[in-house]
Order: structure tokens, then sequence, then C-alpha cells
């Protein structure tokens, strides 16, 4: 197998997704092409109720976005990925979002590698069938993708995606071979009052996609001082809709009623509340939030706080409404995958 041909296979498979993108309705195949991936889809917003049809159409968007021609012959580009020392690297998945490890499976295969992997009980069904789709496009892979339940034996590295918690069992099982290990992150976002209300709509978006569960999602935001909030709720009104998923609408209706319990100063507009607090991160259904007068100080004291943070969103670094499409170079925890597969195959 080439590197060629395995861009290639990979082309061909966010065409696919492009293609299925396009129904009407996902869960709904127009043909039997579809079949397979839109039963994936509906059986995992079954199973989880945070998988929302317009959630999992997203996530495949963002798939669609990194497989394409040139993105991913400038990804490779830098390394020298040979094919021809092959090594299984397991990957524990997350589940907090659709598809979320796809990044990690693309990387080990992309690199000639073959994937064991271990899917969350909360997310079984998307890799799977994209796995599936692969081997139609170039059989070469079925040797290539396992899918495991139990012990995870005959390894050569390990990638793994968790919680705090989850990273010490981690380390204590894997921490033996070459690793990835992923700890909690999350997002913040950093408001000027020159912001436009475009952008602040925009903001939106990394806040409330995915219901605010993923490592990319804006859970504190630093207003600059004399920042009008009502602009703020006004801007984002049409995500409203979150409230509609009851999951959502528990906890914040939850942590609505402790707040108030304990006599904390909140702001609401219904479905949302805006805690005047320094933490980082948020429950679903609450932003975090401080004001700033230096934007210089303000970036020394998140620099300081690097290992906590995946993604800033602001006018100087990410856009605002562009968390949730991140480039294929916009490695989770600033690790780079591809690099460190790279240098495996030298050992």
């Amino acid at each position: 197998m080439e590197q060629k041909q395995c861009i290639s296979a990979f082309v061909q498979l966010g065409e696919k997704i492009s293609s299925f993108l396009q129904q009407p309705d996902i869960f709904l195949p127009t043909n039997a092409e579809f079949t397979l991936l839109s039963e994936a889809c509906l059986r995992s917003s079954q199973k989880n109720n945070w998988f929302k049809k317009e959630e999992i159409k997203r996530a495949l968007e963002g798939i669609a976005f990194m497989l394409q021609k040139e993105k991913l012959e400038l990804w490779v580009k830098p390394f020298n990925l040979t094919f021809k020392n092959p090594k299984t690297i397991a990957i524990i998945f997350a589940g907090n979002i659709p598809a979320v490890g796809f990044h990690d499976w693309l990387s080990v295969l992309i690199s000639g590698n073959k994937v064991l992997a271990k899917l969350s009980s909360q997310d079984e069904f998307i890799i799977p069938a994209f796995s599936q789709m692969l081997v139609e496009i170039e059989p070469y892979f079925s040797s290539k993708i396992e899918f495991v339940k139990g012990k995870m034996e005959n390894i050569e590295a390990f990638i793994g995606t968790g919680s705090n918690n989850s990273a010490r069992y981690f380390e204590y099982y894997f921490g033996k071979y070459p690793n990835i290990i992923r700890k909690n992150r999350t997002s913040v976002a950093i408001v000027k009052n020159s912001i436009s209300n475009e952008e602040l709509s925009d903001l939106g978006k990394d806040i409330f996609f995915f219901y605010g569960l993923g490592c990319r999602n804006v859970t504190k935001i630093y207003f600059e001082k004399g920042f009008k909030l009502n602009r703020f709720f006004e801007a984002i009104i049409d995500f409203g809709y979150v409230i509609e998923n009851h999951k959502y609408d528990n906890n914040y209706t939850y942590h609505k009623t402790l707040f108030l319990m304990n006599s904390e100063k909140i702001l609401d507009n219904n479905f949302v509340l805006l805690r005047p607090i320094k933490d980082l991160t948020s429950p679903v259904g609450v932003i975090n939030y401080e004001y700033f007068e230096n934007e210089e100080e303000l970036k020394i004291e998140l620099n300081s706080k690097q290992s906590q943070i995946q993604a800033i969103i602001s006018t100087k670094d990410i856009q605002f409404g562009k968390a949730q499409m991140p480039e294929l170079t916009d490695y989770a925890d600033g690790i780079n995958t591809l690099e460190f597969l790279a240098n495996l195959a030298h050992h």
C-alpha cells in the first residue's frame, strides 16, 4: 500500500459522507448505498439522548471537511510515513460527541498502522460504519482495523482520551507503552466591546453545538470591562432549542435550583445560566464568566492555564463559530498525533 492510495481511499470516504449529508433526512436513506451509515446514525441517536440528528449531522460535516485531498496531502507531507514497519496502536475512544475519536482513527490508518479500537458504549456505531465503508473502497484496510470489547492485547502503542480520572487508569494499564493520554480540557472565549453582533451570535455555536459536551466547547467567557451582557443574551437567542433536549433541561434546571438555594448571583435567559466565577469548566447549561481590563495580562493568565485549555476563541485566535470545525493540524491537547506515530515507525 502506498501513501497515495491511502489518501485516495480517505478522500473517497469523505465524498461518500458528503453525499450522504445531502439527503433530506440522514435517518431515512434515499438509496441503498447510504443504508449502512444511516442505520449507524439512527442507532446512535436511539442509544444516546445527546446525539440528536442535527448534532450527528454536524459531527459528520466536520469529518467531511477534513477529508479533502489537498488537506490530507499537506497534513502528511512533513512526515516520513513509510508503511514498512506497521505497529498495532490501541485507541480508547471517548463518547461525549458523535464519532469524537475519528481524528485518532484516521491518523493511525493514514500512517500505515493497525487500529485496535475500544469504543465508548455511548458511541459505538458510527466509527464501525466508517470502517466498513473504507474497507469497501480499499480492501487493504480489512486487516488494519479491529474492534475489541475486552482486554487489549499485543499492542505496541496507546492513544486514549477521557476524564482526568480515566487518564489515571490509562497510565496504570498502558503507561509502559509509547502513549498519548489526554485528560479533561475545555475552551474559552475572549469577547471585546468591539465585537460585532454577528460574531457574538457565532459564539453561540461554540457554546451550544453538541450541547456543550466537547472539549472544544466554550465554558468560560472573558468579557471586556464595560461589556453589556444583554447584548450577549440577544445574540444567542436562536440557540434556545437546546432546552428541548430533556437531558440538557435537567442539567440546566438542577444547577439553577442549586445556585438559587445557595443565593449565588446568576443571570438567566431560560436556557442558559451565566455565572460570575473564576473556574474554567462549567456544567452543561451553565457558562462561567468574568471581566478583563488588559488583554495582554489576560493572555499571560491563559498561558499559565494552558494544560486545561483546548482552544481560545477570539478575534485573534480561533474565529468565532469555528471551534467545532477543527483542521487536521488542530491536535487535541496540542499533541501532534502524526509525529508520534511517525516516530514509532523508526523504533
